[in-house]
């Protein structure tokens, strides 16, 4: 407690002053710039709500409506006896409550080919740069178990190859768009898509095979061809 206190008297508790009109608003805004100039990172404290209502003049209601917004995105916690906390600031998973959305509409599925694309061509420097040895034998050990997989087994091992490719890059957003990028596709090939099934199997693994062996071999511009190659269904 001694500790949290001494934190608090040297950070800078200066808040926005609150626009009345729209207060719960207000409080969120001022809320978001003390983080921000404050330079808060995850677990470390906010000061107690009892202090912040104060400080902010506005009801323990209105404060807990405004904190409700944080505690929805993830970025604030709060435990008895330890007080509100920085959770995390980037994102974990923003597409996981739209994706039930985003897969009824058979219309995105080519917007989300072309991202997965684009995301995947654009990391190639990043993969070949971070590729240690173990994630090339995580890579060729999941294409080869496609050999032997069903349908649906090779789908979710082609979800596992493809996250292992964005995990590689070290990137936390990149990471974090997997429940769109990569979940997604997953789902769609398994509720038996005919544009997913166009290819055989043989030919998949192989083209899961190319790309491993061009992050080994370290050259761009083969593993920028062997992912175009991959998406042309």
């Amino acid at each position: 407690m001694l500790d949290l206190m001494i934190i608090l008297r040297r950070r800078t508790v200066s808040f926005n002053k609150i626009d009345r009109k729209t207060v719960t608003q207000s409080v969120i805004e001022s809320i978001q710039q003390y983080i921000i100039k404050n330079k808060l990172k995850q677990g470390d404290p906010l000061p107690a709500e009892q202090e912040l209502s104060e400080t902010l003049n506005v009801s323990r209601n209105i404060l807990r409506e405004a904190l409700r917004h944080f505690r929805t995105l993830g970025i604030i916690s709060s435990r008895p006896r330890i007080g509100l906390r920085i959770e995390r600031l980037i994102p974990e998973d923003p597409f996981r409550c739209y994706l039930p959305y985003i897969i009824s509409d058979k219309k995105r599925i080519e917007e989300i080919k072309q991202l997965r694309l684009i995301l995947e061509t654009g990391m190639v420097f990043d993969i070949i740069a971070n590729a240690k040895t173990e994630d090339i034998e995580f890579l060729e050990n999941t294409a080869n178990a496609m050999k032997k997989a069903d349908y649906h087994e090779q789908v979710s091992l082609d979800r596992e190859f493809h996250k292992r490719l964005l995990e590689i890059t070290g990137n936390e957003l990149l990471i974090s768009l997997q429940t769109l990028t990569v979940e997604y596709f997953e789902l769609s090939m398994k509720s038996g898509s005919k544009k997913f099934r166009s290819k055989k199997k043989s030919q998949i693994v192989a083209e899961h095979l190319e790309i491993t062996e061009a992050i080994r071999v370290k050259d761009e511009n083969s593993l920028r061809k062997f992912i175009r190659k991959h998406y042309d269904f």
